[in-house]
């Protein structure tokens, strides 16, 4: 049988996004202009900077999977 604190291990999830391990920090240089219509978009939508832009990448990413001969 588990302890309690082996049973709390296995299921707790991270706290944010910093300690899950499926997530990296990433620094871009972004237009002033595509940043602040961005963050007001996030801010109208109730979806966090880090959602919008993981969202914007993965479907930049699809797009250049079709464009190209991209094996990722």
């Amino acid at each position: 049988m588990l302890a309690i604190d082996e049973i709390m291990t296995v299921t707790e999830k991270p706290k944010n996004k910093r300690q899950d391990p499926n997530f990296t920090k990433i620094t871009a240089d972004i237009e002033k202009d595509v940043a602040a219509k961005t963050r007001a978009i996030c801010a109208l939508t109730d979806v966090s900077l880090s959602d919008a832009v993981n969202e914007a990448l993965k479907m930049w990413i699809e797009t250049k999977k079709k464009d190209s001969n991209f094996e990722i």
